[in-house]
């Protein structure tokens, strides 16, 4: 049976501790611009000549859509191989990427991205023997936990490591006996300021937490809020640790907002991508709301109060949850939950709230369309629930049916029988037929008994997939418990 399903999916604060003032690290740029610095490690497929000629709009969407294609023939066979723009440097398809220097080198296709900035560990800069700028960029846990994957496939071959669209250098990944990985670039002509380099790269490793941030339309003060409590989008194996929260039996800890930090749980289903934008806004609120002054705090606390004067269900049962959270603050919940579950509230609080946020509707909407994959896996677990139920009552019934035609064949057989015993045989006969029509009507029904029990298993299988699938996407929100926990 799938787990009993709640709406509203919870997210869960933990205890709040202030940091103090000067111990948060700078704000990277692309928190506030919604603009970050962009890495992608990716393998070198084919080079390509320099950029010659210049193509129409429609030429260059069929090129740019064949370099999409990772075919490198296909590719080379093209007149005219435009250069991937940085706004078209999807991780996930091939690219053309140029050099600063790409006028007469010759360019590179590249395929889909092996890692991002979000795997990354800290980038440092150091001079060679020779007088050369290196940088070395060691991976983060998220990116060794996926090269473990990759490494054998990728046997030592050289990566091209790219910011912002451009190639800073092509070096193999190396792989230490400790699991340290890292990879060893020699910057290209044009990357000059190592240092600015180093530290782009940085801001890099920020991407994706940048991109919670852009999905969920915060503001620049929201941005900030947000990267002052130094969110971490935290795998399932690690969230625990970092979230220690008691959860309800009907609830799911998907965030927390602890020690003056932000913690996200990793969710890695596509269909499910709203879970972190929604938890990313609701941390977020709760960060803003330890960073209002008591004044403030009370005023926007009546609001809320005056507002849930009328009960919205969609909050008065998440906070029903927190209730059963020892030390919940309640008044702090209904700040992140009204800010990120109510899509119309009066205009004092719209006010509020669009200091935080530029489109917030952009997280209710986030929200809606995670929660409607759930209700529709319940709604379908439900529906062939009911079918199973249906025909588990047909074939009662027929069995029944199929018993009693079977016991009516079975006594005229046994009649005839004694008759014919008897030397009774005009009356035996006579019972002949009879006995035939209540041995076909058996038969007929246990042929139909026997049909539906097929649609029967079929419809179980299904109901059982059904099953599967709602708790498969409950499992994709729940943290792995560790020893370490």
């Amino acid at each position: 049976m799938p787990r009993p399903f709640t709406a509203a999916v919870m997210l869960v604060a933990g205890a709040m501790t202030l940091l103090a003032a000067g111990s948060v690290a700078a704000v990277p740029d692309g928190f506030v611009t919604g603009r970050e610095h962009e890495v992608r490690l990716r393998p070198v497929l084919a080079e390509v000549p320099a950029l010659r000629g210049r193509l129409g709009k429609a030429a260059r969407a069929a090129a740019q859509e064949t370099v999409r294609g990772c075919d490198p023939a296909a590719v080379l066979a093209l007149a005219v191989i435009p250069t991937t723009r940085r706004v078209d440097d999807d991780a996930s398809v091939c690219v053309v990427v140029g050099r600063t220097d790409q006028a007469r080198p010759p360019r590179l296709l590249l395929g889909p991205a092996y890692l991002s900035g979000s795997d990354l560990g800290r980038a440092n800069a150091s001079t060679a023997a020779s007088g050369a700028d290196r940088i070395r960029v060691a991976l983060g846990e998220r990116g060794r936990s996926r090269w473990a994957f990759l490494a054998e496939q990728v046997a030592g071959a050289p990566l091209a490591f790219t910011l912002d669209g451009l190639v800073i250098g092509v070096a193999p990944i190396t792989t230490t006996t400790a699991g340290d990985a890292s990879m060893t670039l020699t910057p290209r002509r044009g990357f000059d300021d190592v240092d600015e380099v180093v530290d782009h790269i940085d801001q890099a490793r920020s991407e994706e937490v940048i991109e919670l941030a852009r999905m969920s339309a915060m503001s620049a003060d929201g941005r900030t809020v947000f990267a002052d409590a130094r969110p971490r989008v935290d795998e399932r194996t690690r969230f625990a640790l970092d979230c220690p929260v008691d959860e309800a039996a009907s609830s799911v800890v998907l965030g927390c907002y602890s020690g003056g930090r932000i913690f996200v749980l990793r969710v890695d289903r596509a269909d499910l991508a709203g879970v972190m934008t929604v938890t990313s806004a609701h941390e977020m609120l709760h960060a803003a709301y330890a960073g209002l002054d008591v004044a403030e705090r009370r005023r926007v606390d009546r609001l809320i109060d005056d507002y849930l004067m009328a009960p919205d269900p969609r909050v008065t049962e998440a906070l029903a949850e927190y209730e059963a959270i020892r030390g919940a603050d309640l008044d702090d919940e209904a700040h992140s939950l009204v800010g990120t579950l109510v899509r119309t509230l009066p205009r004092p609080l719209e006010r509020h709230y669009a200091r935080y946020f530029d489109r917030r509707e952009a997280v209710i909407d986030a929200f809606d369309a995670y929660s409607h994959v759930f209700d529709e896996l319940q709604a379908t677990y439900d529906r062939l629930a009911l079918e199973v139920e249906a025909l588990s009552a047909q074939l009662a019934g027929l069995d029944g049916q199929v018993r009693a035609a079977s016991a009516e064949s079975d006594r005229l057989f046994r009649e005839i029988e004694s008759l014919r015993s008897q030397g009774r045989i005009d009356e035996s006969n006579a019972l002949v037929g009879p006995q035939n029509a209540a041995a076909a009507r058996a038969n007929s029904l246990a042929a139909r008994y026997n049909a539906l029990v097929v649609t029967h298993n079929a419809k179980v299988d299904e109901l059982n997939n059904a099953a599967f699938d709602v708790n498969a996407a409950y499992e994709a929100l729940t943290p792995i418990e560790t020893s370490d926990s």
